[in-house]
């Protein structure tokens, strides 16, 4: 009995190798061979008209006729296989409808679809629906913390250019958007012009689209050293005849200045005055003023905040 069992075993396993043989040989043949089949392309739509969207009722998908290799077809039938079709070549009969004919249609096909031999398309045209956008224009926000490095200030504001993006899309959603935000921008010791491309936060709604994903951000810096020099102290305004004494007949005038405009600042960028018609005659003293000052230096501060003086009198 055992030997009958085993026997058995053996007759089935011989058959089924031959069975798969067989099935192997078959495929190999039947799939070697040129096969004519229909694919279903999902179409994918590129290059709108600027300020339109693609209409709802816009053709998802068409059928072709291909004809190749059975391995090839087997190959596109596994996936679902797409068509792009580029908006921008079409032929745009009114403000809402763009048309590709047969043709224009064949020519996407065989670009797209090099590995087999196209016969037949189930379309005679392709009528493509298109909404209007609304536009909108919006202010941009910078989203970020810039930090300088010690002895360094920044000598321009941080601009950002475009100031303002518009956005395209469906009237009901862009009218709740009133400004779109940078991506964070994040700069700790900083000792240079900043001039860099910084992207924006897209809308969450992917019908919203932007005149630009970025906008370049831009601020001039400078070192700062600290200077000091001294000024004399100049008269406006003093009376014909009177002779007059004034302490300090000069001070220290103190102040931040770039480090490329350090050697350019001396005493005659400055005029320090007191006017004599704005004494204070109770207490004797005139408050100093710098009526000239070269640009760029910041943190001013003078020795002395008042210049006290004497009248001699004949």
């Amino acid at each position: 009995m055992k030997n009958i069992s085993v026997h058995r075993n053996q007759k089935i396993k011989s058959f089924l190798f031959f069975l798969a043989l067989a099935l192997g040989i078959w495929f190999l043949t039947k799939f070697s061979k040129d096969l004519t089949t229909e694919l279903t392309l999902s179409v994918v739509y590129k290059n709108l008209p600027e300020e339109t969207l693609l209409g709802k009722a816009a053709l998802q998908e068409f059928t072709v006729g291909v004809k190749a290799n059975g391995f090839k077809l087997l190959g596109h039938s596994l996936g679902r296989k797409q068509i792009v079709i580029d908006a921008s070549a079409g032929n745009r009969i009114n403000q809402s409808t763009l048309r590709f004919n047969q043709d224009q249609l064949l020519a996407f096909c065989y670009r797209q679809l090099p590995n087999v031999g196209v016969l037949s398309l189930d379309l005679q045209e392709l009528l493509i629906p298109l909404d209007q956008m609304a536009s909108k224009l919006v202010p941009v926000v910078f989203k970020g913390d810039v930090v300088l490095k010690q002895g360094f200030r920044a000598v321009s504001e941080l601009t950002i250019t475009p100031q303002q993006i518009k956005l395209f899309g469906p009237q009901n959603s862009i009218e709740l958007i009133d400004s779109i935000t940078t991506e964070l921008m994040t700069i700790s010791g900083l000792d240079e012009d900043l001039d860099q491309l910084l992207a924006l936060e897209l809308p969450e709604n992917n019908e919203i689209t932007l005149s630009s994903k970025q906008v370049q951000v831009i601020m001039e810096v400078e070192e700062f050293a600290q200077k000091k020099l001294v000024l004399p102290v100049e008269m406006l305004n003093v009376p014909r005849g009177t002779e007059l004494k004034i302490f300090p007949e000069s001070m220290t005038v103190q102040f931040e200045v770039s480090v490329a405009q350090f050697n350019q600042v001396v005493p005659a960028s400055f005029k320090l005055v007191c006017d004599f018609s704005e004494k204070i005659t109770e207490d004797s003293f005139m408050i100093p003023k710098l009526v000239i000052k070269p640009n760029g230096i910041i943190k001013t501060e003078l020795s002395h905040k008042k210049v006290d003086y004497v009248i001699f009198k004949d």
